[in-house]
């Protein structure tokens, strides 16, 4: 499983530079952005960073990756389990990230409570682990080719949904809430509901392995 994760952690070093490059942009202005109430390039920052499980998976497939792991001493599930690990990773630096964004922002003048806090960092949880959630079962069934169209729907969903919820502050910046003016609780059980469709599609995709073109 090391192993696994570390040729991952390469492949993400060498052949996504322009993702990280354009996450670590957005992180940045995102500081000058919560000084002024809008939180939407974190957000946006967050789901680019969420794509790139989806983007290691169709560079396994596309290097023959998967006929070639079929000769070492790993099992399907591990195979499966090192994406889904991956996914929980970025998520986890995520909300790193967002809570040092949040910092500096308060640093530079912003008023964040905890409460609010804790809210972003519930949004950005849930936005990275939905796209994988839906996506990654399509990929390992259907191969990228097929997928991709659920990759591309997956897209097209999130950022209508975000931007159906986006509202307009007073000084015409961007606030997403996708809960509206729910409350911490309920964002609490959205999250867990996340995760429980997350668990469900980890075991899918386990399922699905190694049946893409059949």
């Amino acid at each position: 499983m090391k192993g696994l994760l570390l040729k991952d952690w390469y492949q993400a070093k060498t052949l996504l530079p322009f993702q990280l490059a354009v996450v670590i942009v957005m992180m940045g202005v995102s500081v000058y952005g919560w000084r002024n109430g809008s939180n939407f390039f974190m957000l946006y920052g967050c789901f680019i960073l969420g794509m790139m499980p989806m983007s290691l998976l169709s560079y396994d497939h596309s290097s023959r990756w998967d006929s070639y792991s079929g000769t070492l001493p790993v099992t399907r599930t591990q195979l499966v389990s090192a994406k889904y690990i991956v996914v929980l990773v970025l998520a986890g630096a995520a909300a790193v990230l967002t809570c040092v964004v949040m910092a500096l922002a308060v640093l530079l003048g912003a008023s964040v409570s905890g409460t609010q806090a804790a809210v972003q960092v519930i949004q950005v949880l849930v936005v990275m682990l939905w796209g994988n959630t839906i996506v990654l079962p399509f990929l390992y069934r259907f191969g990228p080719e097929k997928g991709r169209y659920a990759y591309v729907g997956m897209i097209a969903v999130i950022a209508a949904v975000m931007g159906a919820l986006t509202a307009q502050s007073e000084n015409g910046l961007t606030q997403t809430q996708l809960l509206g003016n729910a409350t911490l609780p309920l964002y609490f059980a959205v999250l867990a509901v996340t995760c429980g469709f997350f668990a469900l599609s980890w075991r899918l995709s386990i399922a699905w392995c190694g049946k893409a073109g059949q």
